[in-house]
């Protein structure tokens, strides 16, 4: 677990910045987690609601694709969960 500033500084900060719809306060106290998906980068965010246990993706507030080193398309959404906090960046 770490912060979110601390993790990811380049195109996933920019990908928030496109969104407008979510319920977010102080980016810099937000804690992540990632998850396993084979390296790819995908990230939880942990729930400010230490009470709801069962959390689930609702929707996706942002999309982005964009081209890696190689060349390879990359997709991007992050996704809300039912109460519009931030619950996944899956890449």
């Amino acid at each position: 677990m770490q912060y979110f500033i601390e993790k990811e500084k380049n195109h996933k900060c920019q990908l928030l910045n496109l969104c407008k719809n979510f319920k977010v306060i102080n980016l810099e106290k937000i804690l992540v987690k990632d998850l396993l998906d084979g390296g790819m980068g995908s990230i939880l965010f942990l729930s400010e609601n230490k009470t709801k246990v069962n959390r689930k993706m609702y929707k996706c507030i942002a999309e982005k694709e964009f081209l890696d080193s190689d060349g390879v398309t990359i997709s991007v959404t992050l996704n809300i969960d039912d109460d519009g906090l931030l619950y996944e960046l899956d890449i």
